[in-house]
């Protein structure tokens, strides 16, 4: 049976990408959270590494090739990966209430069989107070519960295991325009806490994220560079390693912008070096 710890992280970062940092009375769709202008109905993303030999960009091996699809409310509806060959290797796919909210996702095997599938639960404001993620044979893998301020934020999810013994509490912290700025996660079974410290631009793009350990030190750093059109163009990453900082650059640049304005191609230079191309392929209602 294949792994599926890699969908699972995906389903849980998913899931919170929906809810925490953002504001029950917030209109942002999925279109919107991607970046993403016009009425997209699909969009293809290819990725190869590349070279650069005489100051051209060839191709190399494909890494990535990924369909997404979205309803004509700018939620996604499904998702499906692909090997080289067109053969499909995963596919994830979305179910909304009436009111635009994620009720189900589910991934399924390259083969079409089920790996697993996340229910979600709303309050009577819309707020997303637990999900639940279920094995193949519908026994419950982990359950999620949130809290809510009265802007609608998430301010504490608590993680359980299937006997309802709590393994990780998040607690979450926002600035007036109800972006994340403080996330403390601690971990039941050692009592390790983790601090994460978010700064924002005055469009609320995220370009400094700081990580503390329990004993307050700084583990690692982020900070991020964007252009006019909301595309990140340059990524800092400093890691401890005792006794100073590892830095990794990345800058990423963009073209060949169709008529909405979204890029169809990016190119990630990785501390100075061109590792990868992406090319969209984006279809319209």
């Amino acid at each position: 049976m294949k792994n599926l710890a890699t969908p699972i992280i995906i389903c849980f970062a998913i899931i919170l990408f929906a809810c925490a940092g953002q504001n029950k009375h917030s209109n942002n769709n999925d279109l919107k959270k991607s970046n993403l202008n016009g009425e997209v109905k699909s969009i293809k993303e290819i990725s190869y590494t590349i070279t650069e030999k005489y100051g051209d960009v060839q191709k190399e091996f494909m890494i990535s090739n990924n369909v997404k699809t979205y309803n004509n409310r700018g939620n996604i509806i499904e998702s499906c990966d692909y090997e080289m060959d067109g053969k499909p290797t995963f596919k994830y796919t979305y179910k909304y209430n009436e009111n635009d909210k994620m009720v189900e996702y589910i991934f399924f095997l390259m083969d079409g069989t089920l790996g697993f599938k996340c229910n979600c639960k709303y309050d009577s404001e819309g707020n997303m107070i637990e999900f639940d993620v279920f094995n193949t044979d519908g026994s419950l893998r982990t359950k999620t519960s949130q809290k809510f301020d009265e802007q609608g934020n998430c301010i504490q999810e608590l993680e359980f295991k299937t006997n309802d013994s709590l393994t990780t509490k998040k607690d979450y912290k926002y600035d007036e325009q109800s972006n994340l700025i403080v996330m403390i996660e601690t971990r039941i079974s050692d009592g390790m806490v983790d601090n994460t410290k978010y700064k924002y631009d005055k469009n609320s793009y995220c370009i400094e994220e700081n990580k503390y350990n329990s004993d307050g030190k700084l583990v690692s750093k982020r900070t991020c560079i964007y252009d006019i059109k909301g595309n990140i163009t340059e990524r800092n990453d400093d890691y401890a390693v005792n006794p100073s900082f590892f830095r990794s650059k990345s800058n990423y640049t963009y073209s060949n912008y169709d008529d909405k304005g979204n890029w169809l191609k990016k190119i990630d230079i990785y501390n100075g070096k061109s590792k990868y191309i992406t090319e969209r392929e984006i279809e319209y209602f």
